[in-house]
């Protein structure tokens, strides 16, 4: 959620500094039979301490204290979009936030392009699309790092694709963690009247233009859209730097859009598939935006429950990798220390509870919490609005 101006700079800035912690880039050809084309950032959140006298500089300077192994993130988008969309994110933890303990972390993310969009491989055939296949890409791209166990981190139909990988191969994954996420098949289709019309509006105009409208209503949320920055709504903003993209790098191909829409169709999450993955033994978080018109949160509430998962709701929509870049990160960051610090015990209630207090006593721009997320017992689709005492959540959930 934003609230200050200088917020809205960095938003609209898109995660362009982000670059910077590019350590390698390349494309590689995995055993499924496509190439990927990847970046490998690297991350170095050191200890902060504060300048001797004898040092003439104002600002602080970081120093690492001891080196731990890298915490290694394996990141996977979404629906026509690039592995580069996951920069606000990551431009986040190159901020190294105050408010969590970020001693001697190394973190080595990669983020790539799916197949079907970017510098990846588009292959013609529907068949060719499936979350199973396109985790199957993921888990080739980890053997090429040689990495054979991530932090799996997934946004949308990342998220899907994301949870087959840890269905797939439970012992492969560190921790799971689903971003605006549904559990596929008619969930992708929207039911209110609202997201429908804006829907059907986008998919009759296929212009630039028309397709950055719907886009930008989709994936913010209504408070950043309308907020104003130097004399001019959010939303003219973002909307000219959709339509400059499209004309610069140009649309996806209809292949690959085709093909991203038949993953996410025929995606489900099986009985075996919750099985698996609660065998892995590994925690699992839900962060969804509870403005989100293409994924909605009572989807990711029924999946939360499947899976015996935290579910943490921000304000904002669907892209909140973007909006919410600051929270997620925070919260990204928190949990994976406890979990390394702590195993990977995903009952320990106190800690999350913990994790998430600490996040919003530190932020100024989580404007509600519900009450304690131990002792309160269901989210109501209608409690937004409300004050938030007067929410329920399912034990070890939480509301921005």
């Amino acid at each position: 959620m934003l609230a200050k101006e200088k917020d809205f700079k960095a938003f609209l800035e898109n995660g362009k500094a982000s670059t910077t912690a590019v350590d390698s880039c390349g494309t590689v050809r995995v055993p499924t039979g496509v190439e990927l084309f990847y970046q490998l950032y690297v991350v170095r959140l050191c200890s902060m301490v504060q300048p001797d006298a004898s040092n003439q500089m104002d600002s602080p300077i970081w120093t690492p204290l001891h080196a731990r192994r890298p915490e290694r993130y394996i990141m996977i988008m979404g629906f026509a979009a690039k592995g580069e969309d996951w920069q606000p994110l990551i431009e986040q933890f190159l901020r190294a936030s105050k408010t969590v303990a970020q001693n001697d972390r190394t973190l080595e993310i990669c983020v790539f392009d799916n197949r079907g969009i970017g510098k990846s491989s588009v292959p013609k055939p529907k068949t060719a699309y499936s979350t199973e296949i396109m985790a199957a890409d993921a888990l080739g791209l980890m053997d090429h790092l040689g990495w054979s166990k991530a932090h799996v981190v997934g946004f949308s139909m990342g998220g899907m694709i994301a949870c087959k990988l840890a269905s797939m191969q439970p012992h492969r994954v560190f921790s799971l963690c689903l971003i605006s996420v549904t559990g596929g098949g008619w969930q992708i289709i929207p039911s209110t009247s609202k997201a429908l019309g804006t829907f059907l509006k986008g998919m009759m105009d296929r212009s630039n233009r028309g397709r950055a409208l719907t886009d930008v209503k989709f994936h913010f949320s209504s408070a950043t859209r309308h907020a104003m920055y130097e004399g001019r709504e959010i939303r003219e903003i973002l909307e000219e730097q959709y339509e400059a993209s499209s004309a610069q790098y140009g649309r996806q191909l209809p292949e690959g859009e085709g093909g991203h829409a038949h993953a996410c169709w025929t995606h489900s999450v099986t009985v075996e598939d919750v099985r698996s993955i609660q065998s892995g033994g590994f925690p699992v978080l839900l962060i969804h935006g509870r403005e989100d018109l293409v994924a909605e949160y009572r989807h990711a509430e029924t999946l939360a429950l499947r899976l015996g998962a935290r579910l943490v709701l921000l304000h904002g929509a669907h892209f909140i990798p973007r909006e919410c870049s600051f929270e997620i990160s925070e919260l990204l960051l928190s949990w994976t220390s406890s979990q390394e610090l702590q195993g990977t015990d995903g009952d320990d209630k106190s800690s999350f509870a913990k994790i998430v207090t600490g996040l919003v006593a530190s932020s100024d721009r989580a404007s509600k919490v519900a009450l304690d997320p131990l002792i309160v017992n269901r989210i109501r689709r209608d409690s937004k609005d409300r004050d938030p005492v007067g929410q329920r959540c399912m034990p070890g959930w939480c509301c921005f």
